[in-house]
């Protein structure tokens, strides 16, 4: 049996043609996709009990992309920014955008930013914006925190130690996720956050206290890209 192929010859009016077709076919699916801003944000941390200001207390703001059935997957970090507060308790972010997302199954909601805040010593404290319809993450792409110029409170680990355990295994355990369960290298961005956690587990199970929601560098999220999550916290804890 005789096969012939027959070889089409690609002329240079045909493949421009496909290649405006293409091109055409590219802009209509990024314009489906949005387009992300947010404003500086700024607060001040203080002592849930006697209202004192809380210099160096971690904070760290996410803007976390979500997808899936009703928009409840993690679908990776859209921007992380860590820092310390200040003498007086105060902290601040700056702005940032536009950055285009380019998938059109995914959007930012009401992650747009969440706060983690930590001090040994204390609960972490975890807040973030209230949840609206989806009207307004649709038609909102520049995002403000509702905790902008606000006041938060953090609680000393006073009491027993059981009581304690609780309020951590409770509070540590958004912070686990952001760290173990990304779409990248986000645990990257959260150096002094990833350091003072390791710190406090040491601590805290000398006294006796559990941490099964406490992030682990050898758990930390695609390390095969990454990079060892465990060297990266060694070179960063010095």
């Amino acid at each position: 049996m005789t096969v012939i192929l027959r070889i089409r010859k690609w002329v240079p009016g045909r493949l421009a043609a496909l290649t405006v077709g293409f091109l055409m076919l590219w802009t209509s699916a990024v314009a489906l996709c949005a387009s992300y801003s947010a404003a500086a944000l700024s607060g001040r941390v203080v002592d849930a009990s006697t209202q004192l200001p809380m210099a160096d207390v971690v904070v760290v703001a996410h803007w976390q992309l979500v997808g899936g059935f009703m928009e409840a997957r993690p679908a990776g970090e859209l921007k992380i920014y860590e820092t310390t507060t200040d003498s007086e308790g105060r902290f601040t972010f700056p702005s940032w955008g536009p950055v285009q997302v380019l998938r059109p199954d995914v959007m930012l909601r009401n992650s747009d930013p969440e706060l983690h805040l930590f001090k040994s010593g204390y609960a972490i404290t975890n807040v973030g914006n209230q949840l609206r319809n989806d009207n307004y993450y649709r038609n909102t792409p520049v995002r403000t925190s509702d905790w902008d110029g606000r006041v938060v409170e953090m609680k000393l680990l006073d009491g027993d130690l059981k009581a304690a355990e609780k309020t951590l295994v409770l509070s540590a355990g958004e912070l686990q996720s952001l760290f173990e369960r990304g779409q990248d290298c986000e645990w990257k961005a959260m150096p002094l956050m990833a350091s003072r956690l390791e710190n406090e587990k040491r601590v805290l199970r000398q006294r006796g206290i559990r941490t099964p929601t406490f992030p682990e560098a050898d758990h930390y999220s695609n390390q095969a890209s990454c990079g060892s999550g465990v060297d990266w916290l060694k070179e960063h804890s010095k």
